[in-house]
């Protein structure tokens, strides 16, 4: 239930970005091309999971959602050489429109595990996007080029960095019976917070073709997380956890179709996808109150998705 964390701690999901593939044509560039700055505006969709266990039991599950959040994006490009390229991004996001659900599948009164299971339930329309933000640095080393096309394989890290505050809110609890509890949380009045930081190791490959006044550009890159790192906190009870999870999966692919309007000017429409895959890890749990803690071995889960949109006119001076 929203403000309720058992002992079996708790865990998330969280994350991410647009790709560098997807940044927009340079705006400025150094005399000789061979260093380029791009900047760029479009939206990114959030999805994390956060996940309770009890051994092989799932006790609780909360899905924190940002939708049409308004993504900037900066980028440092540079040519070492013919073959080599690096390139720096930082994206922030901010704004949207935020959710959690908080569901708990509390003995004797849930039905299983499933999603319609659940014996007790909250919701929080309420939650706010508190900030989103992303770095990346990559290398790309050319592998085939032609006039008309190129191929490389590309090699990086990026951390992200995201929260969330969820507010008020709505439940139904299961007390004596199946759902028999039904309430309502102070408008205002601030439950969880929840923190993600993802950092990921990636490898992958890029591509680029033109075709007359139209370009294409992407990507497929595989990568690992270190460990995601959470914080989550439960205000009204006034207890923190600290969530490390193991190393997780993660998949990213990224596309664009441009088309030339001049020389230095035209439209571009891309997209991005990431995933990272739900791992399981260990939480320590802090009363704020009087300094206690405790940790919780394999208590906790996490997964996180993002996509993202990228649209506008392209320029270079």
């Amino acid at each position: 239930m929203t403000f309720r964390r058992f002992a079996a701690p708790a865990i998330l999901g969280v994350l991410v970005s647009l790709s560098p593939a997807l940044a927009a044509e340079p705006i400025t560039q150094s005399a000789d091309g061979s260093i380029r700055l791009s900047g760029g505006i479009g939206l990114l969709d959030l999805k994390a999971t956060e996940l309770v266990y009890d051994g092989g039991s799932k006790l609780s599950q909360l899905e924190w959602e940002s939708r049409a959040v308004t993504l900037y994006t900066a980028s440092v490009i540079a040519d070492l050489s013919a073959d080599w390229i690096v390139q720096a991004t930082l994206r922030y996001g901010d704004g949207g429109d935020s959710g959690m659900t908080d569901y708990d599948w509390i003995e004797p009164f849930n039905d299983g595990t499933s999603k319609d299971g659940w014996s007790d339930r909250s919701i929080h329309p309420d939650t706010r996007l508190k900030y989103y933000v992303d770095g990346d640095i990559s290398v790309v080393r050319s592998v085939y080029r032609t006039e008309a096309a190129t191929l490389g394989i590309a090699g990086g890290f990026r951390y992200t960095d995201v929260r969330w505050d969820a507010y008020g809110g709505s439940y139904l609890y299961s007390v004596n019976a199946p759902r028999d509890d039904i309430g309502t949380f102070a408008d205002g009045e601030r439950g969880i917070s929840y923190r993600q930081r993802i950092p990921v190791f990636y490898t992958g490959i890029t591509g680029a073709a033109t075709i007359d006044r139209f370009g294409f550009s992407g990507g497929a890159k595989i990568g690992v997380t270190s460990g995601i790192n959470d914080i989550d906190h439960h205000w009204m009870r006034d207890l923190r956890f600290d969530d490390r999870m193991k190393p997780a999966p993660v998949a990213l692919l990224s596309a664009e179709v441009s088309y030339a309007l001049t020389d230095k000017a035209g439209l571009y429409f891309g997209a991005s996808f990431e995933n990272v895959f739900r791992k399981r890890g260990d939480t320590q749990i802090l009363e704020r109150s009087t300094g206690n803690s405790d940790v919780s071995k394999d208590s906790a889960g996490a997964a996180f998705r993002s996509v993202a949109v990228s649209f506008g006119i392209k320029g270079a001076f």
